[in-house]
């Protein structure tokens, strides 16, 4: 007789009977416990903390990270910042790589400040300027090349071939 067949061998899962030995397992997402008979549902956050950094939260199945005060959730649902050491810049200023000073932007950097040639900012003000023999036009940002030598006017000249021409040699 199968004792499977019977309140299903003590198991709280799955019974299976061979070489007259009751073998317990558990469902998907459970683990089994020392007793070999009940199961347990695995809880991600007691293996490297559920992958968060601080907080790991296990509940209705579901896994969600938190942090400890002061620190905010980073846009990868895991990791946190320290929302005491953030700092952020004034509209036209840059955040430098050291995370605590901003640079003001410079335009002339970031596509030559719409200049054609040459870029200058100066009191926050951009202004443009135009490589020699180029004129700056009237919209203030592109240069147009000077041509110093004027087309020449074409004349017609009749060519006479050598033959025809008188010779005093």
């Amino acid at each position: 007789r199968n004792p499977c067949e019977e309140q299903n061998g003590g198991c709280e899962h799955y019974c299976s009977y061979s070489d007259r030995r009751i073998h317990c397992r558990c469902a998907a997402g459970y683990s089994l416990q020392s007793d070999e008979r009940s199961c347990r549902e695995i809880n991600p956050c007691e293996t490297e903390n559920g992958g968060c950094q601080q907080k790991c939260f296990f509940v209705d199945k579901r896994l969600s990270c938190g942090c400890e005060p002061d620190f905010v959730l980073q846009p990868d649902g895991r990791s946190c910042r320290d929302r005491r050491l953030s700092c952020d810049c004034e509209p036209d200023f840059v955040l430098q790589p050291d995370g605590r000073s901003c640079r003001e932007v410079n335009p002339c950097e970031i596509k030559n400040g719409g200049c054609h040639h040459r870029c200058h900012y100066q009191d926050k003000t951009v202004t443009c300027d135009c490589e020699s023999g180029h004129a700056l036009q009237s919209d203030g940002r592109s240069c147009k090349e000077i041509n110093p030598y004027p087309k020449p006017e074409r004349r017609l000249s009749a060519q006479v071939p050598l033959s025809e021409q008188g010779s005093d040699l």
